[in-house]
């Protein structure tokens, strides 16, 4: 089942989001499927759900409740409730708020605090060549003997697991790279 056989309710580009609560904005947010498909004709469905704000609750609930089918002269609405801590304002999901240290995930978080390393070895260890060792143009990179070599010695790591796949196959095969002695 594809977004456009579900009535219009995968196609998020109708929905209308508003508050429940214009003063209390805690209380969650309100999708509103206005002007759906005509059903049998002559009634056009609407479709409401309320994403209640609660913290407490798992992040991965997913129960959608049905509250009520409201049939009035030309239309139906129908009204769904689910209670998520998503519809709370600053909710990052990452274990606390939007600006908790965790939102963007482990590997973010890991791959940002190993940049942020990486920059300041490089400055502070720059500034310490400079003006500590006293030392002058290329020479103020720290370790630059090792960064000039990194590509060869990343060329030698390749070749290395490609010569033990190789010789792995080859056993695998029974063509070993040495002739067997007689």
């Amino acid at each position: 089942m594809d977004a456009s056989t579900c009535n219009g309710l995968g196609q998020l580009d109708k929905a209308k989001m508003t508050l429940q609560n214009e003063q209390e904005p805690d209380v969650g947010v309100r999708l509103t499927y206005p002007e759906g498909e005509k059903m049998f004709g002559t009634f056009v469905s609407n479709t409401i759900i309320d994403l209640n704000c609660n913290r407490d609750v798992s992040p991965d609930s997913k129960t959608i409740n049905f509250v009520s089918e409201d049939v009035s002269p030309g239309s139906i609405v129908y009204r769904f409730s689910l209670t998520t801590p998503y519809a709370c304002p600053g909710y990052g999901g990452g274990g606390g708020g939007s600006n908790s240290f965790w939102a963007w995930g482990i590997g973010a978080t890991v791959l940002t605090i190993a940049s942020v390393f990486l920059v300041l070895y490089f400055v502070i260890g720059a500034l310490v060549m400079k003006f500590a060792l006293k030392k002058t143009g290329i020479e103020i990179i720290p370790n630059v003997h090792f960064w000039k070599d990194l590509p060869f010695l990343l060329k030698d790591g390749v070749l290395l697991i490609v010569d033990g796949v190789q010789a792995l196959i080859g056993k695998i095969r029974g063509t070993g790279n040495y002739a067997e002695v007689k």
